[in-house]
């Protein structure tokens, strides 16, 4: 038997998206972007990808760096360090990747997706 979120959506289970990295998709939609739960083990890596429609961060637990941030034009920005509690918004069109300082949970909205640099989008299957 499906189990069933309240909206009525199945709740599907945690993908791994990188070593280490895991990804649980809320929801998907092609005009609207995504929305997911990411969990991370200490010292594991995001690869580098982009937010062509900005991102939402919230911290559920642990610590993330955020690193090799570049903006819409290919300028550097500072690295984001976040802990549990903590939010960020990035801009549309920003590039990056992340670490996880310690084992770390986060809840992301991402409007226009999430493009990983060699092109291929991380959508989960």
């Amino acid at each position: 038997m499906t189990q069933l979120a309240p909206h009525g959506f199945p709740v599907l289970p945690f993908l791994p998206v990188a070593p280490g990295v895991e990804m649980r998709v809320l929801r998907r939609d092609e005009a609207q972007g995504m929305t997911f739960v990411i969990r991370m083990a200490e010292g594991a890596h995001a690869p580098l990808h982009e937010h062509p429609g900005g991102e939402e961060t919230y911290v559920l637990s642990g610590k993330l760096r955020i690193e090799h941030r570049l903006d819409a034009d290919g300028h550097a920005l500072p690295d984001l360090a976040l802990a549990e509690g903590d939010y960020a918004c990035v801009e549309p069109g920003e590039t990056h990747d992340g670490v996880a300082v310690e084992a770390c949970t986060f809840f992301v909205v991402a409007r226009g997706g999430v493009a990983l640099k060699s092109g291929a989008r991380a959508d989960a299957p």
